[in-house]
């Protein structure tokens, strides 16, 4: 009897020894692959972090630029490539001729932007009118094709009567852009 029960004995060894070199063999490299593996995915996902952040950066620099070469080339007609003082005054001379008000006087002072690559000329003209003449010019110089930027606004009060609204002298400090 003690042959029948070595038997399974014997088997049941036989059996753990295999378990045992499976796991040496075969479990622990897996175990160890498996490892490595998520250590890479880690990586990739700090990197897939980044790349959305770059993207959502370019998304919105993308959003800040014109979408088409048509509108870039607008925006590149808006600025000539001189200085064109007497065009400015045609054009100044226009907008107040559509609005409505007298322009009196404009003076020009060129602004020196040291670092940088624009050119800036300052434009100061003086109109009159009344107020909601001041409001059209100002919405006609935004829509203007020259590129124009309103840095202040003088408004000096003219005598009053009942009938007739409020004349005013105004003066618009604007600058202009060329190349």
């Amino acid at each position: 009897m003690t042959q029948r029960s070595t038997f399974p004995t014997l088997i049941a060894a036989g059996l753990l020894i295999l378990a045992l070199i499976v796991g040496v063999f075969v479990w622990q490299p897996v175990r160890e692959n498996v490892a490595t593996l998520a250590d890479e995915l880690t990586a990739e996902e700090s990197e897939l972090v980044a790349l959305q952040v770059e993207l959502a950066d370019l998304v919105a620099l993308e959003a800040n630029l014109p979408m088409a070469d048509s509108e870039r080339e607008r925006i590149l007609d808006s600025v000539p490539l001189d200085l064109l003082q007497d065009e400015l005054i045609e054009n100044l001379d226009t907008i107040a001729n559509e609005v409505g008000v007298s322009l009196n006087s404009v003076t020009f002072a060129l602004q020196n932007n040291q670092g940088t690559d624009s050119n800036v000329i300052s434009i100061v003209p003086n109109f009159t009118g009344n107020y909601s003449d001041l409001i059209s010019l100002l919405d006609a110089l935004e829509n203007n094709d020259r590129l124009f930027k309103v840095a202040s606004i003088g408004v000096q009060l003219g005598d009053s009567t009942d009938d007739v609204e409020q004349q005013m002298t105004f003066s618009v400090s604007l600058e202009a852009y060329y190349q």
